[in-house]
């Protein structure tokens, strides 16, 4: 269920983001449309592809949902015995687990409206083909001929197969491994020699441009979004796109003007019934209506491209996948090697009963000082104490000390690593600093997937816990393999059950939201290569 409830959140940030960068494509095609080609028009939806079919997106600092993620609002620690009611960040709260059941039905209707979307398309599909062939003709050696030389001119290593068939009411290709190109019974008399050329061309033109195999990824898109009416509006454009840019890459392969033959193929297609089931595994010539119309006028208008067109949308393409196919630019903790002993923004530092995060960066000389012993252990030994809820966790990868405990303690913890600071003004400091988070580790995780809010109202321990679980899952968008999505968090049957949490924060990182749950649930928290644990004090 974990695999298909991530599936199912990246399924609804991929369609929202996907329908977002849709209508802006959309307005940007009519903004410029006397400057761009038709072929450029259709490529400009190469970044919605790119969203809907990559699960991570790179981050960058000028993607436009920058515009939307507001700034790291300050992390409000609440001190041991301290109403959280009473603070800032304090709300009305909700059950960590109400949701839960809804999200796993939700996840489920959707998976039931694919498989059957899948199922229904495919069966049409192959119930179509297999009435267009039954009732096939072979065609005549003349035919045969002219498609070998077409497909020696727009070099394609093998012309397709081809059927004729009297279900077949318009000219389509279909089969991405072994394509096959369906005609109507009387193509030979419907058009004239120039014409039936150009109609030959055109289909075979679609596999040159790769059209089948990008239109089952289509079709596999609008499956996977078959509740999203945006997509479906955007496929219908970019699929009438794909038609014009077709007839444009036609007529520019032409060595004469063959615009006028070409409206009349156009034009002969209006008495043709038209068949939108036949857009599922079917690539064709003909549209309907007022689609048919609007590619006339475009064959009557079509002049070649210039330089400027392609220099437009490839800038064009650029702006879009920058700024609508990234996610933002997260704020990362500060790197080794900085010097500083950072405390978390917001913290009750004033507050001397409440507990406070701090954050040490040491130069990788500290490894041997704590070898063999937990952060805490070491720093025990050395005088300093942990109260209830208090806690230390060392990583040794990139030599950060985390303590969460008093000011008081802190203080101490400050003089016992001070010849230690990777701080390029610090001389005791002999070794270099350690690198920063190794990606994918788990310390990596644990820092960079940040919690966008935590509201707790009488949770239990395992209910908050259950709560961060799921929510590293769900956020953790850099790993490419949906079974490590997240942290492993383990929880000790002996964990006092009668303790409740109230607890209210915002834009925090798991780490310190462990930390917190461990301080006013009653828990020790361990990491280990596997995840983490929290075992009774």
């Amino acid at each position: 269920m974990n695999i298909m409830l991530s599936l199912f959140h990246w399924i609804l940030d991929a369609g929202f983001r996907a329908s977002l960068l849709s209508i802006a494509i959309l307005l940007l095609q009519a903004a410029l449309r006397p400057v761009i080609s038709a072929r450029a028009r259709y490529l400009l939806w190469l970044p919605v592809l790119l969203v809907l079919s990559v699960p991570i997106l790179p981050r960058s600092r000028w993607s436009a949902e920058n515009l939307f993620t507001p700034a790291a609002a300050p992390v409000l620690a609440p001190a041991i015995g301290q109403d959280i009611g009473d603070a800032p960040h304090a709300s009305r709260g909700a059950s960590v687990s109400s949701t839960d059941w809804k999200q796993s039905i939700a996840a489920i209707i959707w998976a039931a409206g694919v498989v059957l979307s899948l199922a229904g398309g495919l069966a049409l599909y192959c119930v179509t083909l297999r009435r267009f062939i039954q009732i096939a003709e072979r065609p005549d050696v003349s035919l045969t001929m002219l498609l070998a030389s077409l497909s020696a001119e727009l070099r394609l290593r093998h012309p397709p197969r081809v059927i004729l068939s009297s279900a077949v009411e318009s000219p389509a290709i279909t089969g991405m491994l072994r394509p096959l190109l369906l005609l109507p019974a009387g193509f030979g008399t419907s058009f004239t020699a120039s014409e039936a050329r150009l109609v030959l061309k055109h289909e075979l033109m679609h596999l040159k441009r790769l059209d089948l195999p990008i239109n089952a990824l289509v079709f596999l898109l609008n499956t996977l979004h078959w509740f999203n009416p945006i997509l479906w509006l955007a496929s219908w454009y970019a699929r009438q796109q794909r038609e014009a840019a077709c007839d444009a890459q036609v007529l520019a392969s032409e060595t004469t003007d063959s615009r006028g033959d070409y409206g009349n193929v156009l034009l002969k297609a209006e008495s043709v019934r038209y068949a939108p089931w036949l857009s599922i595994g079917f690539v064709g010539i003909f549209e309907p209506g007022r689609v048919l119309h609007s590619r006339i006028k475009a064959i009557a208008r079509y002049r070649r491209p210039g330089p400027l067109s392609a220099i437009v949308a490839a800038i064009a393409i650029l702006c879009l996948a920058i700024l609508g196919a990234t996610h933002a630019q997260t704020s990362q903790p500060a790197q080794a090697g900085a010097g500083a002993v950072v405390t978390v923004p917001g913290l009750p530092d004033a507050n001397p009963g409440g507990l406070i995060t701090r954050e040490y960066r040491l130069a990788s000389s500290f490894a041997p000082q704590i070898a063999g012993q937990t952060a805490m252990d070491y720093l025990t030994a050395h005088g300093v104490q942990f109260p209830s809820g208090a806690n230390a966790l060392y990583f040794q990868a990139s030599s950060r000390l985390i303590v969460h405990d008093t000011a008081a303690n802190l203080d101490l913890v400050d003089a016992l690593t001070k010849n230690f600071l990777a701080s390029p003004a610090n001389p005791a400091a002999s070794a270099p600093p350690a690198p920063a988070f190794v990606p994918g580790s788990i310390e990596d995780k644990l820092n960079s997937i940040i919690i966008p809010k935590i509201d707790f109202r009488d949770a239990t321990t395992r209910e908050a816990i259950d709560y961060l679980r799921q929510q590293s899952i769900q956020l953790d968008t850099a790993e490419a393999d949906p079974s490590r999505r997240g942290v492993k968090i383990t929880i000790a049957s002996d964990i006092p059950r009668g303790q409740r949490i109230t607890l209210s924060l915002t834009n925090i990182p798991l780490i310190h939201a462990l930390m917190y749950i461990c301080q006013l649930g009653g828990g020790k928290l361990t990491v280990n290569a596997d995840g983490v644990a929290i075992a009774a004090p």
